[in-house]
């Protein structure tokens, strides 16, 4: 079975390459909010918010969906930014060459 020819990153559209840097960096974030539920749930006064501790495991809770909106803020002025300049410049990056 031969292998197919590399896919070259200026030969994907600006859609696919801004869905993969979207993804990859909102993956992080995703798992930095699941780690917020984990503390929230096991040591609720570790949290803070606008310098107040939380008491509850409900006011810690109430942290951990920043994290997702923080997130989903940085991964698409990210991606923005990212699949530009991998559009401008992706045709000089050695992927898919076996030297």
């Amino acid at each position: 079975m031969d292998n197919p020819a590399p896919v070259k990153v200026n030969e994907l559209k600006f859609g696919t390459i801004f869905k993969i840097v979207f993804w990859s960096g909102l993956l992080i974030w995703i798992g930095i909010f699941f780690l917020t539920i984990i503390v929230a749930f096991v040591a609720p006064d570790s949290i803070s918010i606008n310098d107040q501790e939380a008491q509850t495991t409900a006011q810690a809770l109430g942290a951990a969906p920043i994290f997702l909106i923080v997130g989903a803020v940085f991964s698409l002025l990210g991606a923005a930014l990212g699949s530009v300049l991998l559009k401008l410049f992706g045709s000089m990056l050695p992927l898919g060459k076996a030297e």
